[in-house]
């Protein structure tokens, strides 16, 4: 919670878009209440396909399909990016830190707490994980420029 809640008050952004398969997510109605500027719309996945493949600004998950639209994205100008993955993950999501890819836009990572990285795996959906999701507090973003080394 306190990812979004740090970018969404620090930066300004026009239009706000939850790209979500469902709501099943408990951040997404907590996000949704307390910026009741951002729209979630249930849309079909070529839908979602195309938003985040032309988005401007894209606040990340732990997502293969995310990152894979990341990549082929060539509007893209800021990429939040909260690191909860493990190295095995980190493969199989094609992600920026073991492919090494080229950036052209800004990327803000975030780190977990280790409290928070070790609680979280495995998703049980379990009261604890879900009030750390819900009150963990955040560290500061890492930025990475266009032209910076990964």
């Amino acid at each position: 919670m306190c990812f979004y809640q740090k970018i969404l008050n620090n930066f300004f952004f026009k239009n706000i878009y939850i790209v979500s398969e469902n709501r099943k997510n408990p951040i997404i109605n907590l996000l949704t209440k307390e910026f009741p500027e951002i729209i979630f719309i249930d849309n079909y996945i070529e839908t979602d396909a195309a938003i985040l493949s032309n988005a401007y600004n894209i606040v990340g998950s732990m997502s293969s399909f995310l990152t894979t639209l990341v990549m082929i994205n060539d509007n893209i100008k800021n990429y939040w990016d909260f690191d909860n993955y493990r190295l095995s993950e980190k493969y199989l999501h094609f992600h920026h830190d073991i492919y090494k890819i080229q950036v052209n836009y800004t990327l803000y990572e975030m780190k977990p707490s280790e409290d928070y990285r070790k609680e979280m795996f495995v998703w049980r959906n379990s009261k604890r994980q879900i009030d750390l999701m819900i009150n963990e507090k955040c560290r500061e973003f890492n930025a990475i420029r266009p032209g910076d080394m990964l």
